[in-house]
This record gives structure tokens, sequence and C-alpha cells, in this order.
């Protein structure tokens, strides 16, 4: 592939070069995210649905471009948007979690219409839930033995 911007569909059915962002090189398919990131705006494009396979590998280049995302006035493409940062590792999660908590808390009028606003709620409660679940194990695991040497001793 001689020239990067080839790896960008063409169409919205076009999946034939997706397949080469599998394996290339992360650092130069950085010049072409921001296109990539355009064919995400439908999730229902045949395009869409398998860059959402592919593009949480560039889950650290695409965070300023999410942010950008965010920033504009797009509810539709903020709500295609949600499966992506869904498969980003929790590290770079926290780094989009002002853009959400912002549409939870301040959502603009095309936000309510899109029903950003709902995804970004269920997806910030998602996310404490596994905070939450995490930390108990943590703990349970943590102080097993006294737990269980509580229980021992209630009767």
């Amino acid at each position: 592939m001689n020239d990067i911007f080839d790896l960008v569909p063409k169409d919205k059915h076009d999946v034939s070069t997706i397949e080469a962002l599998k394996t290339i090189g992360i650092e130069k398919v950085v010049p072409v995210l921001p296109e990539l990131l355009e064919w995400m705006k439908d999730g229902n494009w045949p395009c869409a649905r398998e860059l959402l396979n592919v593009m949480p590998r560039f889950h650290a280049e695409l965070v300023p471009h999410v942010k950008n995302i965010f920033a504009i006035d797009d509810g539709e493409w903020k709500w295609f948007i949600f499966p992506l940062i869904e498969r980003f590792p929790e590290e770079t999660i926290a780094l989009l979690l002002s853009c959400i908590d912002r549409v939870v808390s301040q959502p603009t009028p095309d936000e309510v219409h899109s029903e950003v606003y709902d995804i970004a709620y269920k997806f910030l409660d998602s996310l404490n839930d596994k905070v939450i679940d995490r930390r108990n194990n943590e703990i349970i695991d943590g102080n097993d033995k006294r737990r269980k040497s509580r229980n021992c001793h209630a009767v």
C-alpha cells in the first residue's frame, strides 16, 4: 500500500482495505484517523461496522479526534462513537470522561434530541458498575480470611 489514504473507504460499502488496518503500523495510520472516523458517522454502514472491530487498536491516537467529535454539534456521530469508546481500555476512557460527563451534565439540544445524552448516562453508569465490582472483588479477595473467620464465629 503506497498511499496511506488508500486505506480510507471510498463509500459506505467499501470494506476492501479494512483488513490491512489490522496489521499496518499504528504510526502510519495516524494521518488518516480523522477520515476513518468520518466513516463511522453511521454505525449502520458496512464500513462502519468493520471499522468498529479495527479502530480500538488505535485508541490512544484517537483520543484527540474523539474529543473533537464531542466538541461539535453532531449528536448522531457521538451516538455512533460510543460503541467504539466502549472497546477502549479504561486508561483511554479516563481521558474522555470530561467530554462524556459534559454530555450528561450539560447536554446540548442536539445531544438530547439524538439521545446521545441517554447513551452517555448509561455508559457512565456501566463504567461505575465495573469500578464498583472491581473494588468489591479486591476487597473480598484481600479480606477473604477475615470474612471467613468472622462468619465462623457468628452464630
